[in-house]
């Protein structure tokens, strides 16, 4: 499994795009895939962001030259990002790929569009993943990945899509893919609620643009009058990081953290988090970190709004000094200043409580394991269950989202599970079989044959991978395994409650037909 990533990072561009590919080919890595990284250095940020990467890197050309686009504006409007014009970053990324077969490409950069992704195409051969939130230009791709939150996706990108009904983009959509480092995932990470404000933690970017970092730390000192700890997270490419040391030495109890690996401890630590709203806003909702989230740039439009509806976060605004003009566009709700809203949560337990709450639902953390397992759901396999997988079938069955669809709905005790699993094993009527994606285990699938050579399916899923083509792949994989490996199998059956209409739709898509209350199908090599 063979994967390439074109990606950027400056002070200009900010480090989101490239944070989150680096998620995502962490989890990519852990499937057992290679990732090469293209991308360019233009003011040392993405150098110093990758510095310690163990992936292999190719550093494009830093232009030599300011750029601006030729291209009519609406056509792509943030074109000039790039730093050249899109047939040579074409030409630079084939020339490093070409002496590789590459499953898939991974582009986020605003930057390119669909010029930019069929030439990729036409010369690599490869899949297209496109990363995208702003729905602002042309695309091509086989998956358009947006993570932020949206009434009407096919509405968002209406008319920047393929129109050939051969070439339709699989959409992934929304939080649930939201791509994060996978130490956002572990429990360790989770802000514990307190009824008081004992601390702050302020993050405004990588870029830090306008300085914002220093006025928000002298709004909170001096405005709000706050007294306790404030952390300020940055990176020390931040070009005005002196002037950020510089005030943070006016005032005790503040501490500026630098070029921190991932921001996880960092947003579960302190009871309210003040940032930029830009990928940084999943991050703090996966730790459930009460949240004042402030508008910088445009494209943070695309996920502010949407959360301040949920309740997940409250905006602000930075007064219109040296620059910074703040607003939330798109929201309905008014939009205060900063120092007022600071004041009011930190007197308002209730409302903090709220966000919270709100937050933790909406990001769990594992939607870089989710694209992953995606774009590599064909090269599922299966193998024969082993009692070290005692532990993790057992999660997986136990856990109310599979117990809600079962036809036993109870939960059980491990001991007895324990004691299962070795009955399993030993019984020469009964099959039983882990799903696996690379290194990940993803399913389990049982076959038990009866006295007329029946056999009866039952399978489930790791209830964090739902919705991914698991079941679909594993049953027909599991099927063939049946007649390739376990003489006389005449047919498979299935039972399914009448609430799991999921699995009724897998079953007959698979070719089960129902009968009474069962699905049945014949057992044919020909027909898996």
């Amino acid at each position: 499994m063979k994967v390439a990533i074109r990606v950027d990072a400056s002070q200009s561009i900010g480090i989101g795009h490239l944070q989150r590919c680096m998620a995502l080919a962490d989890a990519l890595v852990h499937l057992g895939a290679s990732v090469h990284v293209l991308t360019r250095n233009f003011d040392g940020v993405s150098c110093q962001l990758l510095k310690n990467s163990t992936l292999q890197i190719t550093w494009l050309e830093k232009p030599s030259k300011s750029f601006f686009h030729a291209r009519n504006q609406e056509s792509c409007p943030l074109a000039d990002w790039a730093g050249l014009d899109w047939e040579e970053d074409a030409a630079e990324c084939i020339s490093a790929l070409a002496d590789v077969n590459y499953d898939w490409v991974i582009v986020d950069h605003y930057a390119l569009d669909a010029l930019w992704h069929c030439n990729i195409v036409e010369h690599i051969r490869s899949k297209i993943l496109i990363i995208d939130d702003l729905g602002d230009r042309k695309l091509n791709g086989d998956i358009l990945l947006d993570q932020n939150l949206s009434s009407d996706y096919l509405k968002k990108y209406q008319g920047k899509l393929p129109s050939e009904e051969h070439k339709k983009i699989k959409f992934l959509t929304g939080p649930r893919y939201a791509l994060l480092s996978k130490t956002y995932a572990t429990k360790g990470n989770k802000y514990q609620f307190n009824e008081g404000v004992r601390s702050i933690g302020i993050f405004m970017g990588g870029g830090d643009i306008f300085s914002a970092s220093s006025k928000v730390l002298g709004i909170c000192r001096e405005m709000a009058g706050f007294t306790g700890l404030i952390e300020i997270a940055t990176v020390s490419t931040n070009p005005n990081l002196a002037e950020l040391m510089e005030s943070a030495d006016k005032w005790p109890d503040t501490n500026i953290l630098i070029d921190q690996p991932n921001l996880a401890s960092f947003f579960s630590k302190h009871d309210l988090q003040i940032g930029a709203g830009g990928g940084a806003s999943w991050e703090r909702c996966s730790a459930g970190a009460p949240s004042i989230a402030v508008i910088l740039s445009d494209n943070q439009n695309m996920v502010i709004p949407a959360l301040e509806e949920l309740g997940a976060v409250v905006s602000a605004k930075l007064a219109d000094v040296n620059g910074i003009v703040s607003s939330n566009q798109e929201s309905k709700m008014e939009v205060q200043l900063l120092d007022n809203v600071l004041v009011n949560l930190i007197n308002d337990p209730s409302k903090r409580r709220h966000l919270h709450e709100t937050a933790l639902g909406i990001v769990d953390g594992r939607g870089a394991q989710r694209v992953a397992l995606h774009m590599f759901i064909d090269q599922l396999q299966l193998r024969l269950a082993r009692m070290e997988d005692a532990a993790t079938l057992f999660a997986w069955r136990n856990d109310p989202v599979t117990r809600g669809v079962s036809t036993s709905t109870h939960s059980f005790d491990y001991d007895s599970h324990l004691q299962w699993m070795v009955s399993s094993l030993a019984n020469d009527k009964r099959t039983l079989l882990v799903a696996s994606v690379g290194s990940q285990d993803v399913g389990s699938i049982r076959f038990d044959k009866s006295i007329d050579n029946s056999a009866t399916v039952s399978l489930y899923t790791d209830p964090k991978m739902l919705g991914l083509g698991v079941g679909s792949r594993m049953l027909a994989l599991g099927e063939r395994y049946m007649l390739e490996n376990v003489n006389n199998t005449s047919s498979f059956v299935a039972q399914v409650v009448d609430n799991n209409q999921v699995s009724r739709q897998m079953f007959l898509r698979n070719g089960y037909a129902m009968q009474m209350n069962s699905f049945r199908k014949d057992a044919c090599i020909d027909k898996i």
